[in-house]
């Protein structure tokens, strides 16, 4: 879990983001990010910024993710780089 709660595994300072904004799971077709509740998270690669709210996204390559406002806005951001695992 990444969020501003205490019992985050990832605790970030932003105060936009929620105590509990989404989690990155490992899946089988790469790494799955989910939003949480009704917040707003934003992800950028190698397409332009776009903004999920509750719903799940396969990050792939490299990229990064906001919370709440555009990447230019807050300081706090999560750059994340998947690689495939082979089977």
């Amino acid at each position: 879990m990444i969020g501003r709660g205490p019992d985050c595994e990832l605790v970030i300072s932003d105060p936009k983001a929620s105590r509990q904004h989404c989690t990155i799971e490992r899946a089988r077709t790469g790494s799955c990010c989910r939003t949480q509740h009704q917040r707003h998270l934003r992800h950028g690669g190698r397409r332009k910024e776009i903004v999920l709210q509750r719903e799940d996204l396969t990050l792939r390559g490299h990229g990064w993710i906001a919370f709440g406002q555009p990447r230019a806005s807050t300081a706090d951001i999560v750059e994340y780089f998947c690689e495939r695992v082979p089977a």
